[in-house]
């Protein structure tokens, strides 16, 4: 008799038969559980020796060793569980292995899929019902934190889809329900943020949206030290300003006048900052000071991930990490330049530092590094300073 098997990789990594539920993680341990899962989510095809080395065992010494004997432990493993000994579990085939097709297996992250793919509104309650924690919550391998990656843009690509639907059809709570399920896996999704924020506008509650765009920018600060901006913080705004009350000119200056919790850097394009440069480069010459030009290098280690999330949030933490005086723009795909007025060196490397620093605490050191190189600007050489001066037309306080 056949057994129908149902596997949960969407929060802890799961089996269950006949009402018996497996704890894959425990029973096998994370490297055997991780095998395991990756062959499963390969299923529909051959997973080839030399892709199985590439993926678990690229820094050993006997990789083909070590491979024989996981699948070796991971078959003993599977007859071992219960109800799995009359199972095939792993099939050898040429050239590599396959989880078996003809298994009778209900998988969520086929689900997920699925429903992902037709975005269809009337599955939202089902697409919140499986999203109940991140994948294969609590392992940490290369290939699953991809996967990872991949599964949650699908799932917030298809709530945002779903969202007009949803709220055209008045199906507030399912979509709140929704927002809120994914928001668990990502706290600071402003993408999700927009949705929830949109949704309660759309129900006139503004005072809420409001006060939960506070909470979530308040946390969101005191654990990265940057303000959370993007299409939710301009949702916020607009909405603010649309329901306000009316203000007299004094009371607009009063709250002009109102000091900001940071002052920002500025950001530009590169024709605009070209230009700043330049007259940094005059002005130098008229003051014999000097300013400090610093090339940051973001060098992401697996380029083949999407990495505009990693960008956009590199471009926040530099323009709340540098002072409301330093000037920055992006000169190519990966790299930042950076204009700074200061009396030392030091202070430069001070400033990357805490960009540094902000920049791991969300993406860490084995997924990107911020590489950088810091430059003095001036002062000039006293014989091109006073062939600069002699340039200049004479202050008016000497004008006869």
């Amino acid at each position: 008799m056949k057994m129908k098997w149902k596997i949960t990789m969407m929060g802890t990594f799961r089996m269950s038969c006949e009402e018996t539920e497996l704890d894959i993680n425990g029973i096998m341990g994370k490297q055997l559980a991780s095998l395991l899962a990756y062959l499963i989510v390969k299923r529909d095809r051959i997973v080839t020796k030399q892709t199985l080395i590439e993926t678990f065992w690229h820094d050993c010494k006997s990789p083909q060793n070590a491979m024989k004997f996981a699948i070796f432990r991971l078959r003993r493993e599977l007859e071992q569980l219960p109800y799995g000994q009359n199972e095939e579990w792993i099939l050898t085939v040429k050239g590599g292995y396959q989880f078996n097709p003809e298994l009778d297996c209900d998988l969520d992250v086929a689900e997920l899929e699925a429903i992902c793919s037709r975005s269809d509104a009337g599955e939202a309650d089902r697409l919140a019902a499986l999203a109940q924690g991140a994948f294969l919550s609590g392992m940490e391998d290369e290939w699953i934190r991809l996967q990872r990656e991949y599964l949650w843009r699908m799932m917030v690509e298809s709530a945002e889809t779903m969202s007009d639907e949803l709220e055209q059809r008045e199906a507030y709570r399912t979509a709140e329900t929704l927002y809120k399920t994914l928001l668990m896996l990502e706290p600071y999704n402003d993408q999700v943020y927009y949705l929830y924020l949109r949704n309660l506008v759309r129900q006139r509650r503004f005072s809420e949206a409001i006060q939960m765009y506070d909470a979530v920018a308040g946390a969101f600060y005191r654990e990265y030290g940057i303000e959370f901006q993007g299409k939710s913080q301009a949702l916020i705004y607009f909405i603010s300003a649309e329901n306000g009350n009316p203000l007299t000119l004094d009371e607009l200056i009063s709250s002009l006048d109102e000091e900001v919790q940071e002052p920002m850097a500025f950001y530009c394009e590169r024709p605009v900052f070209q230009k700043l440069y330049q007259v940094n480069c005059r002005e130098i010459r008229r003051t014999r000071g000097c300013f400090y030009l610093l090339l940051l290098n973001l060098r992401p280690f697996h380029e083949e991930e999407d990495i505009s999330d990693m960008l956009e949030y590199l471009n926040r933490v530099l323009k709340n990490s540098l002072r409301g005086s330093d000037i920055f723009c992006r000169v190519s795909q990966y790299q930042y330049a950076i204009m700074m007025e200061m009396r030392r060196k030091e202070d430069a490397y001070i400033i990357v530092d805490r960009v540094c620093s902000r920049f791991y605490k969300r993406y860490p050191s084995d997924q990107a590094r911020l590489n950088y190189d810091v430059r003095q600007i001036g002062p000039l050489p006293l014989s091109a300073r006073t062939e600069a001066e002699a340039a200049l037309p004479a202050d008016s306080d000497n004008n006869g």
